[in-house]
Parts: structure tokens; sequence; C-alpha cells
């Protein structure tokens, strides 16, 4: 009954599909494009329709600021299913994108006994072991419990890089009677790992040259120096209360910490076309790059849910106001350049030369502590959800006041308002088409390699599909169309490996389709493909493609559980993904 494409990835599909990352979850998604940037051990990197989706929501509510320097990868085996809302979503989330956004939803505490214990071995030595324990405290069932955990040490594809993770996620529930609830949910977690991100050149990757290729497990960093180091701990209140047939309300609540050490020697390439320092095309420079970084964030919702008649139209209302805020402590480098070479094809570690000082490993690098940021964001929401008779229309409205406040620096504001409209028809064997109108706005945490604050992101676009269910099936099949634009989206800064730069403007247009459900009682399925047309329109790349997105995308995934026989509960499957050819930044005007 939502005017808008929404895939949900649910527990058993990541079970099914060994998901683990957010990224491979999103892998059999028709409208995502996943492993956007590769195997990548800081971030998890996709986009939807088009546009990077660097804003996450946990339980409804915000947990990732900026980039991968303010929040650390979450993981997959805590959460319940992970829903995808295409297309903007800001009328009740307020800092989702004019692409999309993903809602991750926790595991809870369940009111039957049950755990399991796992142990895993795989590729590049990684061993993990995982638990999940969930049940009654009490034997009234007022008191709830569970409490996840993992404990992970793996290498990469990349030498030198572990993966290492140590986590607890204990969480219990008062639910005193049949119309409220209380969760609360903890996560602690400790990552250390480094980057498989290695910022190669073409040649020796993408393109043979004359030395060959440069094996995929290169490192170019130092092993001493190298680093990418995360603490994390996180604290959240969920609260329901339905009062009568009429009216319940919602407050949700969390607060959380991060600090993440990140120290990376990388490539030096002022010229991506000609890299190298010597005539046999083996040598370049290096430069180093780290920063201490301390985030702590505060977000909350409150909403409340009305339902009442008027006339013929049922209506369903949703009135609320979130607020978030969150604390930037950095320290940096100031610049660290190697006068040293380092060969691509026979490395040799331990030749970090700085320029200007003698280096003890991240001991004598010179820093600056940049003035600490604070940024929040505060918004009234209200939504109508109407019905008559098979017509189902979908009115919103949103007000957003943001803010940018930097110490020593004068304060940056922002404001806007969004809106929401849609149209459902829903015809007696299953098929419901529809079409909308959304608008979408991002506050923007972060600043580029100059620390200039970013700007908001604003977008709006339009869309028209349809859903559909046979009757009695548990089989569907979604499909859309859309046409969305965007102002001030974030992109990779050429000059600044790591640090992002903002454009002017970006039109979406696309097509996807999504089918999935049992074919039979022992055959499920997940099939799906997109069309992307991603052009920027404005700005100094106006004319050109976005980067990094192929115009098509497709996959298909089957498996196969046994239901009689010696074999029952035993399943096996696979699935096969086709992305298309991308631009690199560097294309022609067409």
């Amino acid at each position: 009954e939502v005017p808008q494409a929404i895939s949900v990835v649910g527990r058993e599909q990541m079970q099914d599909q060994g998901a683990q990352s957010i990224q491979e979850t999103l892998r059999y998604v028709p409208g995502v494009v996943a492993d956007l940037y590769g195997v990548d051990s800081r971030n998890d990197g996709f986009a939807i329709r088009g546009q990077e989706t660097t804003v996450q929501f946990l339980d409804g509510l915000r947990r990732s600021y900026g980039n991968y320097l303010n929040a650390g990868r979450i993981e997959t085996y805590t959460l319940e299913r992970i829903e995808v809302l295409k297309g903007p979503s800001s009328v009740l989330y307020g800092q989702s994108g004019v692409g999309g956004t993903i809602n991750m939803v926790s595991k809870r505490p369940q009111d039957e006994q049950r755990g399991e214990v796992g142990f895993q071995y795989g590729s590049y030595d990684a061993k993990q072991a995982v638990f999940d324990m969930t049940g009654p405290v009490t034997t009234d069932k007022t008191w709830l419990y569970r409490v996840t955990g993992l404990v992970r040490e793996a290498g990469t594809q990349v030498d030198f890089v572990d993966d290492d993770r140590y986590l607890l996620a204990p969480s219990l529930t008062y639910r005193p009677d049949s119309n409220t609830s209380v969760t609360l949910l903890g996560q602690v977690s400790r990552d250390r790992t480094g980057s498989t991100s290695q910022f190669l050149p073409h040649e020796g990757t993408l393109f043979a040259g004359p030395n060959g290729r440069i094996p995929r497990s290169r490192f170019v960093g130092e092993p001493d120096m190298d680093r990418y180091d995360v603490d994390a701990w996180s604290v959240t209140v969920l609260a329901d209360h339905k009062f009568d047939e009429t009216w319940s309300v919602h407050q949700a609540v969390r607060y959380a910490e991060t600090d993440i050490v990140y120290s990376q020697i990388f490539p030096f390439l002022p010229d991506r076309f000609e890299p190298f320092l010597d005539p046999e095309r083996r040598t370049i420079a290096r430069d180093l790059s780290f920063s201490d970084n301390h985030t702590k964030t505060f977000t909350s919702d409150s909403n409340a849910v009305t339902k009442f008649d008027i006339g013929q139209t049922a209506h369903k209302v949703l009135a609320g106001f979130d607020y978030s805020r969150a604390k930037f402590s950095r320290v940096r480098d100031t610049g660290v350049t190697d006068c040293g070479t380092f060969d691509l094809y026979d490395p040799v570690y331990g030749q970090f030369e700085p320029c200007d000082f003698d280096l003890n490993p991240l001991g004598e690098v010179p820093l600056e502590t940049l003035p600490d940021r604070v940024q929040w964001q505060a918004g009234l929401y209200l939504q109508d959800q109407i019905r008559l008779g098979p017509w189902i229309a979908v009115l919103g409205l949103r007000k957003d006041w943001t803010a940018t406040e930097t110490v020593g620096a004068a304060d940056e504001k922002a404001d806007a308002l969004t809106k929401r409209a849609g149209l459902m028809y829903e015809l007696p064997f299953g098929l419901t088409p529809y079409v909308s109108y959304a608008e979408s706005f991002v506050p923007t945490a972060g600043s580029d390699f100059f620390d200039r604050p970013f700007q908001p992101l604003q977008g709006e676009s339009i869309e028209a599909g349809f859903k559909y269910q046979a009757p009695g099936t548990s089989f569907v099949i979604n499909s859309a169309v859309f046409d969305a634009t965007e102002q001030n989206r974030l992109a990779e800064d050429p000059d600044h490996p790591g640090f992002s730069v903002q454009s002017a403007e970006v039109r979406l247009r696309g097509f996807e389709i999504e089918a999935k459900g049992n074919l039979t009682d022992e055959i499920k399925l997940i099939a799906g493909y997109s069309y992307l047309d991603a052009r920027h329109t404005a700005g100094d790349q106006a004319g050109f493609k976005v980067e990094s997105l192929p115009r098509h995308v497709a996959s298909l995934w089957a498996i196969y559980t046994f239901q009689e026989g010696g074999f029952k509960g035993f399943s096996f499957g696979g699935g096969i993904r086709y992305n298309g050819s991308s631009w690199d930044g560097f294309d022609q005007v067409e």
C-alpha cells in the first residue's frame, strides 16, 4: 500500500547467500549497484538508482554520517532484515537521497527459547565463530532477552590487510501487555583491519603494461604503518504503545560513539595516465594519509499514528518529529610524501622515506587538530494514507532545519520543505499500478580536502510502476520507471584520493523489474534487471556520464530445498550477476 518501489532482504536470504557484508546482501536487488568500489574493508559501497547511498538507517534512526571516517561497517549477523527504499523517502526519514536509502532492522528478543552456535572457515585463512541466543527471562514472558556475538580473524585478498572483528550485541525487551513494548539494544565492536583499496594505476590492472599485470594481492603501503581500526559502541531504546484501535505512538532514541584511526600509504599519481617515475614503468611515488576521528551521535524519532473515517474515505495519519546531532573531532596529518620510490612489480617494504623528517611509524607524523564540528538536523513530518475503495492515496509534507557549526567559523544553516504524493489502484487479480512524486533533502556531513563543509543534497523524482502478487501465492513481481534530478551530489576528488567534491546537478532515469518468491515448495527464485542513464546536467562535468554506474545490471538466484526423504531440510543454490560496462569519469561528451 506504498506508492514506491521497495525490496526487502530477509535473514533467510542472507543465510542462503552467505552474505558477509551489507553490499553483499544487496547484490540481487534490482536498481542497486552493489560492490561499488569492489572489495573494501572500510566501507560498504553501493548505489541505489544511480546515487551512492552514504546515509544508512538502523532501526529507523540514522547511523552513518559522511563516510568511513565517521562510522564503521555494520555487521550483517546482527540484522533481521534490510529494507531497500527506492526513490526519495525524505518525508518520513528526512535525510534520504533522491536514489533511495536502506533501513536495517536489528535482531530483537523473541518469546521462544532458541539459539545457535556456528563456526566458519574460508578463503584467506578466515576463521569466524558466531552465537545467537534468545528467549524469555520470566515465565510470563514479560521480559525477553537476546545476546548475539561474533569473533573473526581473517586475511583478505590484499597482502598484509587483515579483517578482524570482535562484536557483542545484547538486547532486552519489556512487554507488560500486548499493547506495550520497550526494547533496549546494545552493541560494542572492535575492528582491526586496513584498506583493501590500494588505488593502483590503470596500467597493470585494467590494462596490461610492458611488465604484465600487477597481482590483485599487491599491497602498496607499509605493514607496520597501515591500519583502519574502529572501536564503537551504541545504545538504542525502542518504545511502542497502542492506546486503542485509533491511537498508537512510537519512540526511538540512540546514542553512539565511534573512534576510527585510519592510516594508509597509497600511490601518489598526479597523472593517472602516466603514473610511473622510471622508463621501465615500474616505480611510483607514495603518500601517507593519517587521521584520528572521534564521532558522537544522538538521534531520536517520535511519532503518533491515528486512524479515522471521513465519509467513505479511511485515513491513517502519521505525525512526528525527529532530531539528530553529530559531533566530529578529527586530527590529521599535514602532508607526508615519500621521497623514495616503490616498485609495483617487485615491492620492498620498510623503505618509506619522508622528504622532510625522520618518520618513526606513526610517531613523528606532523599533525593538525581540526576545529570540532557539530551537525544537527530537526524535522517535522505529516503523512496521510487515504483509502477509497480500491484507490489508495498518500500525501506527505515535511519541514527540515539543519546547521553545521564549526569552531572558529560562521554557522552554515539550511532548511527545506519536501513533499510527497502518490496514487495507487488495487485490481482484483493482485495487480496494483501506482504513480508518485517525491522530493529529497540530505544534510551532508563532512568537508572537502580544503575543509569546506558540504552543502545539502536536494532532489526530486517522478516514478510510475506496478506491484503484482498472484492471489494465494507468495510470488511477487514489482516494476518501476523513474526520472530524477539531484543537486550538490558528492563525487570522488580526482586530485585528492579519499576526499570528495560536490558537483552541480545530475539526472537519473531508469527502469527496473523484480520477481521474487516460491515457484514451488522446493524452489525459491530471485530475478531482477535494471537500466540506468545517469548524467551530469550542470557544472564542470555537464554532459558527462556519472562514473562507476553501469547502464545494465541483471541477476538471477535460485535455491532448491529438499522437502522429503533422507535429505529433507538440506538445500543448495546459486546465482549469476551481470554488471554492464561503466565509465571512470574521463569519458567524452556524447
